[in-house]
């Protein structure tokens, strides 16, 4: 079986938020599930959470490399985030 995960479906629009991906996984490891599907789940979780953050860490290149500024070098954000410059 092969699965495609886009990373919208791995990384939080909102950051502190959980992932869409990591909080499917919460509710499924609230399941009885046995031992090896446990394990499994486990070990999914930890990859799709080392994903987040490698996709967050991307992200906050860009808006250091691409963000619009202000006056005094804070980012600009508008209601969907932090604004990118468009060329």
């Amino acid at each position: 079986m092969n699965v495609t995960i886009r990373n919208r479906d791995i990384w939080s629009t909102r950051p502190g938020q959980q992932t869409p991906m990591l909080a499917a996984f919460d509710e499924l490891s609230r399941l009885q599930v046995g031992r090896l599907a446990s394990l499994k789940m486990r070990r999914i979780a930890r990859v799709i959470q080392q994903q987040a953050e490698d996709i967050e860490s991307e992200r906050q290149r860009i808006l250091e490399t691409f963000g619009e500024r202000d006056k005094e070098g804070n980012l600009l954000e508008d209601e969907d985030g932090p604004k990118v410059k468009q060329e």
